[in-house]
């Protein structure tokens, strides 16, 4: 079997459930921030249709169907905001590279250490415009650590022989990752459009 898991990453504490909550509290701050923005630039796109006013993506994707000619209202307004959480949900969920903007929504999998079930729980983050800032800020927040493998090229600078064999053990004994892992998203569509942050 082929090993490649180039944006692997591990959880420096053990309980998944606790690392839910810190992933939660270090990448939901970004996403309501980057909401906000999202919202805040559809100022002065009142009355344009979506795919005029975010004609990088919903031009070509049919798909997209109803923003094609749905107006955009108030940027303040519930119904905006709640157009704007759907086809942000819709950008996550598209199967091809949307590159917009408004693509920042993600997905996060816990997924059990083939090494056993003393070791911290595997992770992987799912984002296509800002799977980058997520990690970064994840790491940065001591919450996970870089726990890549693979095995077509040499290991990863600075890490160890071993190290790079319990990786190897802990990414190659998963059997389904959809039936094993422990897996949320990105925030409702209530807390982020109605809740008050």
């Amino acid at each position: 079997m082929s090993t490649k898991i180039y944006d692997g990453l591990i959880a420096t504490r053990r309980n998944a459930f606790k690392v839910q909550r810190d992933i939660k509290a270090v990448i939901e701050p970004i996403f309501f921030d980057k909401f906000d923005q999202a919202a805040a630039a559809l100022d002065g796109a009142e009355g344009n249709t979506w795919a005029e006013t975010i004609k990088d993506v919903l031009w070509s994707k049919p798909h997209y169907g109803e923003f094609g000619y749905k107006p955009v209202g108030k940027p303040t307004s519930y119904g905006t905001r709640s157009d704007l959480y759907e086809l942000i949900v819709l950008l996550k969920n598209d199967p091809f590279h949307t590159f917009t903007e408004l693509d920042f929504g993600y997905d996060v999998v816990l997924l059990p250490n083939g090494e056993g079930l003393e070791w911290n729980p595997l992770v992987l983050l799912f984002s296509e415009r800002s799977g980058d800032e997520y990690r970064k800020a994840l790491i940065s927040a001591g919450v996970v650590r870089e726990y890549g493998y693979w095995n077509n090229t040499d290991s990863q600078d600075g890490v160890s022989d071993d190290e790079w064999r319990r990786r190897e053990r802990a990414w190659s004994k998963l059997n389904v990752p959809a039936d094993d892992g422990l897996s949320f998203r990105m925030p409702g569509e209530y807390e982020t459009v109605w809740a008050k942050r």
